[in-house]
């Protein structure tokens, strides 16, 4: 019986040594956080900070036209009746040659209204991430088979972009009040 009252009181004994030195690291990281080094005056005065410079990609950028846009507006058959008619007679008559639609059914309706621009993905018309990525990666695809250097993913058809063209080049290409972001 001796003995394993000596190994339970060596086992609290390790375990307060223990929690001591955990309660020690913690103390010294909080301290050091409180503390942070100060930035001396003498290690300011060797930066240097290089002016700004026009590069060739700003350039390039501010000629940016309608014709170096490729828009792609993911949709479904669930929303084709509904959602698709609105973009259709609206913004889309800004930009039919650079609006794709993509899909997941063959509709010869739409395939006319948007002048063959409707791409059926051959993909579930589920919302789960793997459906998804099989869609985007149909867009991606169509895209890099053009020379459009911009690619606006349209997330949901419930999303409407605005192409504001200023002298034939693009100022912007901003969605409603609403931001884009990843639907998977």
């Amino acid at each position: 019986m001796g003995g394993r009252r000596l190994i339970k009181a060596a086992i609290v004994a390790l375990t307060l040594a223990y929690c001591g030195l955990l309660a020690y690291h913690q103390a010294k990281i909080y301290n050091s956080l409180e503390n942070p080094p100060r930035i001396q005056d003498s290690d300011v005065t060797e930066l240097e900070i290089a002016p700004a410079s026009t590069t060739d990609k700003l350039r390039e950028r501010e000629n940016t036209t309608l014709d170096d846009i490729f828009i792609s507006v993911k949709t479904t058959k669930n929303y084709e009746d509904t959602r698709l008619p609105v973009i259709l007679k609206t913004w889309f008559q800004l930009a039919k040659k650079q609006t794709w639609f993509f899909t997941d059914v063959d509709n010869p309706l739409h395939q006319n209204l948007t002048n063959g621009h409707m791409v059926n993905t051959n993909c579930s018309d589920s919302h789960q991430r793997k459906h998804l990525c099989c869609k985007m990666s149909v867009e991606f695809d169509h895209f890099l088979d053009t020379d459009k250097k911009l690619l606006y993913l349209a997330v949901r058809t419930t999303y409407v972009p605005m192409v504001i063209p200023i002298n034939e080049t693009i100022a912007s290409v901003v969605m409603d009040h609403r931001r884009s972001r990843w639907a998977a």
